[in-house]
C-alpha cells in the first residue's frame, strides 16, 4: 500500500525545513562570536609574549623559566590557527547543509504530486551524497594541544 503525500504533510515538512533554515543564521552568529573570542585571546597572548621576550635574554634560572613558559605559550597560540581551520570547515559543512535544506524546502513547497516529489527528492539525495563527500577531509586531526601532537600542515 502506497502512502500519499497530503497537503498537511507538505505543510509540516515545509515548517520543519523553515525551522532548520532559521538555525543556520544562529550557527553563523555563534561561529562569528567564537572566532572573535579566539582572535582576541590570541592577540592578547601574542602581545604578552612579545613583552616577555626581552626578559629572557640572560642565562639565569629565571630567564630559562620565562623561556620555557613563553615557548609553552607560543605552542598554545597554535590553538588559534587550529580553531580557525575548524571554524571554516564547519562553515563549509553548514553551507552544504543549508543549500540542501533550501532545495528541500523549495521542492516540498512546489510539489504537485507524490511522484514528482519523489523524483526531486531522489535528485537532491544524489547531489547530497556528492556534496557531503567533498567535505570528508577534516583539516585538523588532533584532539589535544599537547606538545608533539600538533600537525598543522
Amino acid at each position: 500500500m502506497r502512502s500519499k503525500t497530503t497537503k498537511s504533510d507538505v505543510a509540516a515538512m515545509s515548517a520543519t525545513l523553515l525551522r532548520l533554515e532559521a538555525q543556520f543564521g544562529e550557527l553563523d552568529a555563534e561561529l562569528d562570536q567564537l572566532r572573535s573570542i579566539i582572535a582576541s585571546t590570541a592577540s592578547s597572548l601574542s602581545t604578552s609574549f612579545a613583552e616577555l621576550a626581552p626578559l629572557t635574554d640572560d642565562a639565569g634560572s629565571l630567564s630559562q623559566q620565562l623561556r620555557d613558559h613563553v615557548s609553552s605559550g607560543i605552542i598554545s597560540l597554535q590553538f588559534e590557527d587550529i580553531a580557525s581551520q575548524l571554524i571554516e570547515h564547519v562553515r563549509r559543512r553548514k553551507a552544504v547543509v543549508h543549500e540542501l535544506v533550501s532545495r528541500l524546502a523549495t521542492v516540498v513547497s512546489e510539489a504537485r504530486d507524490a511522484k514528482a516529489l519523489k523524483a526531486q527528492l531522489s535528485i537532491i539525495d544524489s547531489d547530497a551524497e556528492v556534496m557531503v563527500k567533498s567535505l570528508a577531509h577534516r583539516p585538523v586531526q588532533q584532539t589535544s594541544m599537547a606538545t608533539g601532537e600538533i600537525d598543522l600542515f
